[in-house]
């Protein structure tokens, strides 16, 4: 009973702090339309096999090129992580 209301707990903390998360991007997009100044940005998004590449300014690309190596390269050690545990096991 206790493990089942603390993963109930869990789960609504990690959805508060996805929330906040996507709250605070939308603000900052918003600010960023309203400011009147010059604003780049970009991003990845992966949902399941399929990467979402976004961006918008003069550099956009150069902010997405950074976003997607990096993303590769989190998916990388994560897999790497994951075989060496199933093979150390």
């Amino acid at each position: 009973m206790i493990a089942g209301d603390a993963s109930r707990f869990f789960f609504k903390l990690i959805l508060l702090g996805f929330s906040l998360i996507c709250t605070g991007m939308i603000l900052i997009l918003i600010a960023s339309l309203y400011s009147g100044t010059s604003t780049n940005f970009g991003g990845v998004i992966i949902i399941g096999p399929i990467p979402i590449i976004f961006g918008a300014g003069e550099n956009a690309w150069e902010i997405v090129l950074v976003a997607s190596v990096l993303t590769i390269v989190c998916l990388l050690l994560f897999f790497l992580r994951k075989r060496q545990r199933q093979d150390g096991s």
